[in-house]
């Protein structure tokens, strides 16, 4: 088993702050909790890690375009 993060995911999760940024919108968070730098909590957007075994690694990894099936040879 393994824990996967898409970073399609998380580009398009950037990019959505980005634009929010750049058009003066309040950006979307998830999380104000979870990071504790010594002073403050930093808010953020967390992504939901993916669990990838042998039974799901398929339509995880390579049906989704990620990998190519010859790459997890």
């Amino acid at each position: 088993m393994s824990v996967f993060k898409d970073t399609r995911t998380l580009v398009a999760r950037t990019v959505a702050m980005v634009k929010e940024i750049s058009e003066g919108k309040e950006v979307t968070i998830n999380d104000t909790t979870r990071y504790y730098n010594g002073v403050t909590y930093l808010s953020g957007y967390l992504c939901d890690p993916v669990f990838v075994d042998n039974s799901n690694y398929k339509d995880i990894l390579i049906n989704s375009g990620y990998y190519m099936a010859d790459m997890l040879t």
